[in-house]
């Protein structure tokens, strides 16, 4: 929808390109910074990395809760597990 507004706009001539380009270096770097934020705040052994120590804090913060699940333990488990190996 943003980019069928974007070329309506263009062509109605309300902004021009180099407006287009600002806004979409803005949302870019917008965008950026919220992933380096949440990055920053999945690295629970503050080492500058996500590894695996990094789930096993994580792990043992929700441990409590999880125990007394077992299927949702083994869900958490194999999910991290997925993603990890979809990173590498």
């Amino acid at each position: 929808m943003g980019g069928i507004g974007t070329i309506a706009a263009l062509h109605l001539k309300w902004v021009n390109v180099e407006q287009v380009k600002l806004i979409a270096v803005a949302v870019m770097n917008s965008v950026q910074n919220k992933l380096q934020d949440a990055a920053g705040a999945a690295d629970l052994d503050e080492d500058g990395e996500l590894t695996i120590e990094d789930s096993r804090v994580a792990y043992s913060k929700v441990a409590p809760l999880i125990r007394k699940h077992a299927a949702l333990s083994t869900g958490v488990v194999g999910g991290f597990a997925i993603v990890y190996g979809s990173m590498r």
